[in-house]
């Protein structure tokens, strides 16, 4: 499996919820994968913001495309879309042999994305 995380956008105008995605290139011997992400963002004042989530349901080799919603725990904090974030992502990917095998990775300098529901901060 080879895989990036090339999209992250706010999913709630609270800037509290995001939504990873990335395209999937399949392994041959590759059937399903269930994926993991943690979104983080350095504020101005040196605060680290982060969201973690995981996949709702299991992706296979006809998806060429996952997602991951992610949600911030401390209640007091916000993404902001000016500032550029950081994610990691690891995908358990199941094999034709039966054995699971983990593809870690990390992407740098992506920007949170507005869509429809979110309002500027």
């Amino acid at each position: 499996m080879h895989s990036r995380i090339d999209k992250v956008e706010m999913t709630q105008d609270d800037h509290r919820s995001v939504r990873a995605s990335g395209k999937i290139e399949w392994g041959s011997d590759e059937v399903s994968a269930t994926f993991i992400v943690c979104i983080a963002q350095l504020k101005p004042q040196g605060r680290i913001v982060y969201a973690t989530g995981r996949s709702a349901r299991t992706f296979r080799p006809s998806d060429g495309w996952w997602q991951v919603d992610a949600v911030i725990l401390d209640a007091g904090d916000q993404f902001q879309f000016d500032i550029p974030v950081t994610g990691w992502a690891v995908a358990s990917v199941k094999e034709t042999s039966g054995s699971s095998e983990p593809y870690p990775w990390e992407t740098d300098n992506l920007t949170i994305d507005r869509s429809a529901v979110a309002v500027p901060q």
